[in-house]
């Protein structure tokens, strides 16, 4: 079996989609917290499937996961809706977070 091995350059900021940078928001929960928590919390708080463009988890054992709005207008009407940017929901405590863009380094193998 041969290896194909190529080096690509860092994406500059004509690769980057500067519409998403604006719509994501991070939620850290406590130890015992998972992706399916967090789709049911914002289920609760009444985001929808259309109201996402994407869900994802951060490092394993973070237990943060970013959820990117499809417009920053649903974004903003969301946390516009929270009373706290903190919130408890089935007895974990989680943290919300706007945030811009970050750089992110990942290695493909």
């Amino acid at each position: 079996m041969s290896a194909i091995s190529s080096n690509f350059r860092s994406l500059d900021g004509n690769a980057i989609y500067q519409s998403i940078v604006q719509r994501p928001v991070k939620i850290q929960g406590q130890s015992g917290s998972s992706l399916v928590n967090v789709i049911n919390l914002i289920r609760s708080l009444g985001v929808t499937e259309n109201d996402v463009d994407a869900v994802s988890s951060n490092l394993p054992g973070s237990m943060a996961i970013d959820v990117v709005f499809t417009e920053q207008d649903k974004l903003t009407n969301f946390l516009a809706s929270m009373k706290s940017d903190e919130i408890v929901f089935q007895k974990l405590r989680y943290k919300l977070k706007s945030y811009g863009s970050q750089v992110v380094h990942i290695r493909v193998h």
